[in-house]
């Protein structure tokens, strides 16, 4: 199995379980440290060498992350499978997969995050800043209208939140996935996440702050 980058997806092809645990990368078959499949997901495993010192372009006063909840795993290796008899009405497919399989102990967070308003009069924009994870993040928009940019190409993804309507999600592969998530609306915006990252006994790693990529100069 290849490397697959983010945007890409994965579909059961009838691949025994030894065969989607483990990844060929440059040419080195490696069992990723995370490795998360359910349905459609995105992982990659692009390193840009950045360190927690390389800080150029770190969250902003109107962005809040808080920490829900934080705790240790050791090595996960979990699989579940539903067919098209088991599946809930109106599921999408004829066969629903989750792999979870890590080496090595792991901490799991789970993630408050809040952005103000932009605001009209100064312009100031709530934003998370450059960064990336060692690991990868689920994310639900649960407020407002959030857009993320992509450290690779600037490109825009915009999440908008609508009561009563199914809410927005996205995943962020980590392990040199660059991004910044902020606030361009007009109303206060939040999420939650759930982070798998390699376990760190000073709880430090969880967010790694990196530079503005040169290709994106006028957001922050």
């Amino acid at each position: 199995m290849k490397h697959i980058d983010r945007g890409s997806h994965w579909k059961g092809s009838g691949a025994s379980l030894e065969e989607v645990a483990t990844v060929e990368h440059e040419g080195h078959i490696i069992a990723p440290q995370a490795l998360v499949r359910s349905g459609n997901l995105h992982y990659g495993f692009k390193s840009s060498g950045l360190s927690p010192s390389s800080v150029s372009s770190p969250a902003n006063a109107g962005f809040k992350a808080t920490t829900i909840a934080t705790g240790t795993f050791t090595e996960i290796d979990v699989f579940n499978e539903s067919t098209k008899d088991s599946l809930p009405t109106g599921f999408d497919g004829n066969v629903w997969l989750s792999l979870q399989k890590t080496k090595g102990k792991s901490d799991l967070y789970v993630q408050s995050n809040t952005w103000r308003a932009a605001n009209p009069l100064t312009g100031a924009i709530a934003s998370t800043g450059w960064h990336t994870h060692p690991g990868h993040s689920l994310i639900i928009v649960t407020a407002g209208t959030l857009t993320e940019y992509e450290g690779s190409d600037c490109t825009k993804h915009v999440y908008t939140f609508v009561p009563g309507q199914p809410a927005p999600t996205l995943i962020d592969p980590g392990h040199g996935h660059v991004h910044l998530i902020r606030n361009e609306g007009t109303v206060p915006a939040s999420s939650v996440a759930v982070q798998l990252v390699p376990y760190d006994p000073a709880k430090q790693n969880r967010r790694i702050d990196a530079p503005a990529p040169e290709n994106c100069p006028n957001i922050n």
